[in-house]
């Protein structure tokens, strides 16, 4: 009986020195069904090939890309310079990242991260950027300040477009469950932008698993309130907080009641707040207060009179444009007609009339 394959050990790998042919170093590439392999399985980490060490007649340039001063092969394991990855793909929307530090001692103390992170070129083609394993990323580079020394990160390089990056990290993270309602709202919406999405119903299959509550588009619906937030109020939020998602929807509908003073609230919150530092509960605290304060928009109450001096009913016109109508005492038909007639007329010229 065949003993397995050793595992590669990161010490083991080979220091710098002259390369010898990419046909003798290099296994072939990894079946695209089989890119998320773990490390230690009995594949090779290939170290990546300095320029300088092997002329450019020697490989195929379509088989690799160059960063820096160095060449690496697609759809294998290899070792990235962590000064080549330039930053996270914009269609990965998690944010939250946990126990980074635990993360971060275990591989100072392995020497490399034991699964593989998922990159591809940046849109200069001068780095690379994240695709999948962004904690992995993060965590990496902690290590090596903690370890004090030059730690290479293992990783896929593949050549992938938008839509199919932002699948590849939707997939990872939605069915996450530590991923925030800020982070899911976000990664749905990336989906719809990408292009992977096209309807509700297209978001249904990312939706989590909640005991046995019907996946549906209204589901679709409630985890995307967060998107709702605007973007000159959701950056005061530290999203890092854990929320319910009925907090997040009245924090929606109190920006919605400053109707035509919303840019006024945004101001306000400018110069009281700062970014990423406050809770929903605060935020939703401070926007009621401005919304009762003397520089909020007050509704405009006008009384409709009798002849003989007498409230007949009362008009009240709030900030967000709506008007209703309030009869102090049964009406009588013959009346109803110009009372009507009145209030359109307060409508257009803004003053109180008797009739």
């Amino acid at each position: 009986m065949s003993r397995p394959k050793p595992r590669t050990t990161f010490s083991a790998l080979p220091e710098k020195q002259q390369a010898p042919s990419p046909a003798v170093r290099q296994r072939s590439a990894i079946p695209l069904d089989q890119l998320d392999a773990v490390v230690g399985d009995g594949l090779e980490i290939v170290r990546a090939v300095p320029l300088a060490e092997l002329p450019v007649t020697e490989w195929n340039a379509k088989d690799h890309v160059v960063v820096g001063d160095h060449r690496y092969p697609l759809n294998t394991l290899v070792e990235v310079e962590l000064d080549h990855v330039s930053g996270i793909f914009k269609g990965n929307k998690r944010r939250a990242l946990n126990n980074i530090e635990d993360l971060a001692l275990n591989i100072a103390a392995v020497g490399r991260n034991t699964e593989p992170v998922k990159l591809r070129l940046d849109a200069d083609g001068k780095g690379f950027e994240v695709v999948k394993g962004q904690r992995r990323y993060t965590a990496m580079k902690r290590a090596r300040e903690l370890k004090g020394e030059l730690l290479k990160l293992t990783a896929l390089i593949v050549e992938i477009d938008d839509a199919s990056a932002t699948l590849e990290a939707a997939t990872e993270n939605l069915y996450r469950e530590d991923l925030t309602l800020w982070e899911r709202s976000d990664q749905m919406i990336a989906l719809q932008e990408s292009g992977v999405a096209q309807t509700a119903e297209d978001l249904v299959p990312y939706l989590p698993t909640n005991g046995d509550k019907k996946k549906d588009r209204s589901l679709v619906y409630y985890y995307l309130t967060p998107s709702k937030i605007p973007a000159d109020v959701r950056q005061y939020v530290d999203e890092g907080q854990g929320v319910a998602m009925l907090k997040i929807k009245q924090l929606k509908e109190a920006v919605e009641s400053a109707g035509g003073r919303q840019q006024a609230l945004y101001e306000h919150l400018s110069k009281h707040c700062l970014r990423d530092q406050h809770s929903v509960a605060d935020l939703l605290k401070r926007i009621k207060a401005f919304l009762q304060s003397d520089d909020a928009p007050k509704p405009q109450v006008r009384t409709i009179m009798s002849q003989e001096g007498k409230s007949l009913a009362v008009v009240k016109h709030s900030p967000k444009g709506t008007t209703t109508l309030r009869f102090e005492k049964a009406v009588p038909p013959e009346r109803m007609k110009h009372i009507l007639a009145t209030v359109e007329k307060m409508l257009a010229d803004e003053h109180d009339s008797v009739v």
